[in-house]
């Protein structure tokens, strides 16, 4: 009996140490399976941090991209500016001396209609030409 108790003794122990073995191997699988969850965890991370680093960098690059033009726009719009400003500037001068011209031209046939005296090299140098009169 004492066999039988002993072997049962064993049979009990040898239970027990496999499932002790068991237990630690299962121990290990779940430390296991914990740790690769935190990896893939830290990777899913890493990757969002670098998509949004990618975006900020994009956006970077388009604002870039649209200070270039704004700038590249005001240039033109410049330059377009002082091209206005300097045709309206040659106008008014046009202006200015095409009145002064009449007046000149106004004071002189006056003159000549005062006195009777119309002098056609005068009036021909004025732009008037006077066909079908007289010579003098």
């Amino acid at each position: 009996m004492e066999k039988k108790a002993e072997d049962q003794k064993e049979s009990l122990i040898s239970i027990r140490t496999e499932k002790e073995e068991k237990m630690a191997k299962m121990s290990i699988t779940r430390e296991e399976e914990a740790f690769i969850r935190k990896e893939i965890e830290m990777i899913k991370r890493e990757d969002k941090l670098e998509n949004v680093e990618r975006i900020f960098r994009a956006n970077q690059h388009s604002q870039y991209k649209i200070m270039i033009k704004i700038k590249a726009d005001q240039t033109r719009s410049q330059s377009l500016q002082e091209q206005k400003d300097y045709i309206m500037k040659l106008r008014a001068d046009v202006r200015k001396k095409a009145d002064k011209e009449k007046r000149e031209m106004t004071h002189e046939v006056e003159k000549m209609k005062a006195t009777g005296n119309f002098d056609r090299g005068a009036l021909e140098k004025m732009g008037i030409n006077l066909k079908g009169s007289p010579s003098p």
